[in-house]
């Protein structure tokens, strides 16, 4: 369902902001935010499961954020079922 799909995007999106710290530790969820073209607030509230990722939104985070292409194209598959 609906949560399920939130839930998969969130813990992509901070599996994904991990990896780039490990890379980086100085990598901060403001340069994740911009690099992802979000402000760091709504980025915030998406993490946290208080804002809802639209199909739209979810289509642009997952190129920016650097997904792999089978996950992002599995995340984007999931969204598209969504009524």
């Amino acid at each position: 369902g609906l949560m399920g799909v939130q839930w998969t995007l969130r813990s992509k999106l901070r599996e994904r902001l991990e990896e780039l710290q490990i890379i980086n530790r100085q990598y901060s969820l403001r340069a994740f935010a911009r690099d992802i073209d979000m402000s760091p607030a709504a980025l915030c509230e998406i993490l946290k499961g208080k804002r809802k990722v639209s199909a739209k939104l979810a289509a642009k985070v997952v190129v920016h954020a650097g997904l792999e292409p089978n996950e992002a194209k599995k995340i984007l598959r999931l969204f598209n079922k969504q009524p």
